[in-house]
């Protein structure tokens, strides 16, 4: 699942309206399973990094949710995202 998770946010030309929804999907399957956030994040940050509003709304409100419920993995969402600031 990770690697067509990966293809679709990283295709440039194709899959505009689905990119929100594999963050989505991404998001949850993060929350089900916290343990897996040092292979997930790193995928959710390529939508975070997106120059498109729907993907990057998508990937802060979850990542932001994810640290809220998880404040013990804080250190590493700060590794894998050094730009957002935390207060």
């Amino acid at each position: 699942m990770r690697f067509l998770w990966a293809t679709v946010l990283l295709n440039v030309q194709r899959g505009g309206r689905a990119k929100p929804y594999v963050v989505r999907q991404i998001i949850d399957r993060l929350t089900a399973n916290p343990d897996e956030a040092g292979d997930l994040l790193p995928i959710i940050a390529v939508a975070l990094r997106s120059v498109r509003g729907p993907e990057f709304h998508a990937g802060l409100a979850g990542v932001a949710g994810f640290v809220a419920k998880n404040p013990a993995r804080k250190p590493l969402v700060e590794a894998v995202f050094p730009e957002l600031v935390w207060n």
